[in-house]
């Protein structure tokens, strides 16, 4: 389930986490030749997943919910496929379907040990030059994997979401006044035009904010979480990450893969519709998102001195 998700019209968020005894964890661990552990629960949860960890393995066991097990499915589809591409993400070890040792599927991945990326260095050279290394590795993913058949459908295949609908509802709600609104609207107005062309369709990850990629003590970037995966606008695969980091991802992308003229205002349109979609809410329990605002003030920040690629598609007074 993407960070994009709506949990309050759902029911994973009240679906249980799992919790294991140690004579599950052993069983599993000895039914698929894992470390034997000792496992232990990692503290941060996940909106899908409850993490259980050794010291060179995780187990990713969902919430028995029917959208936490379709996330499941599609990350022991889609990991396989990044793994191919030749891109940094932890290595699938395991994937059980099989439901004897516990009612849901889950998948046991090899342990990155690292920090989130915006928090694991200490410098901003160091932040930017892992953030370069992860615009090469989405690069390549967009690149290099085929289109391959997916007779049961798990994987995803999202459609742009549409910020006029959000500034609708910020303006019902009396979070915007009209002046603000037309303005807004207007430059909804002015990205429409970045969707008048064949929009690319290539394999995404189709969650990557700043959770999803850990940085190990090499410095090195690692993509994880691959259950919203699938295909579409590669535009789209930028539109969460902190925009603090996207020319640096940008510059790292460019050198693996080409863009549309388009591309730069469909990245822009899906930053701006996730503001504005997250503007009326209050701060995730879960840390998985920020406060309603912060994704506006890091949208102003960024057009202030956003690279020449976007200029066309800023906003105009």
């Amino acid at each position: 389930m993407s960070i994009n998700s709506d949990l309050s019209s759902g029911d994973v968020a009240d679906a249980p986490y799992p919790d294991l005894t140690p004579n599950e964890l052993e069983a599993i661990a000895r039914k698929h030749g894992l470390p034997l552990g000792p496992w232990e629960a990692l503290p941060i949860r996940g909106i899908v997943n409850r993490v259980y960890a050794c010291e060179d393995a995780i187990l990713r066991i969902p919430r028995n919910e029917p959208d936490a097990i379709r996330d499941t499915m599609t990350e022991s589809m889609a990991v396989p496929l990044a793994m191919a591409s030749g891109i940094r993400t932890p290595d699938l070890l395991a994937f059980d379907n099989d439901r004897d040792l516990v009612p849901v599927p889950f998948g046991a991945y090899a342990r990155v040990h690292g920090d989130v990326i915006l928090e694991a260095l200490p410098g901003e050279a160091e932040r930017m030059t892992a953030c370069q290394k992860l615009g090469e590795d989405l690069g390549r993913l967009h690149s290099v994997v085929p289109r391959v058949p997916d007779p049961e459908g798990i994987l995803d295949f999202p459609e742009p979401d549409d910020p006029a609908r959000h500034l609708a509802d910020l303006q019902r709600g009396g979070y915007l006044a009209a002046e603000e609104a037309v303005w807004l609207g207007r430059w909804i107005d002015h990205l429409r035009p970045a969707f008048e062309v064949t929009l690319p369709e290539v394999f995404c990850h189709w969650d990557v904010h700043e959770l999803n990629v850990l940085v190990d003590r090499a410095g090195d970037p690692w993509l994880i979480d691959w259950g919203d995966a699938g295909y579409g606008d590669p535009a789209e695969e930028f539109g969460v990450f902190p925009l603090a980091g996207i020319p640096a991802m940008l510059e790292g992308y460019l050198r693996e893969r080409e863009v549309d003229e388009g591309f730069a205002g469909r990245l822009l349109w899906a930053q701006l519709s996730h503001g504005l979609r997250r503007a009326s809410r209050p701060a995730s329990s879960t840390g998985y998102a920020p406060g309603p605002f912060t994704r506006f003030i890091r949208l102003w920040q960024f057009c202030v001195d956003a690279p020449e690629m976007f200029q066309p598609w800023l906003p105009r007074r």
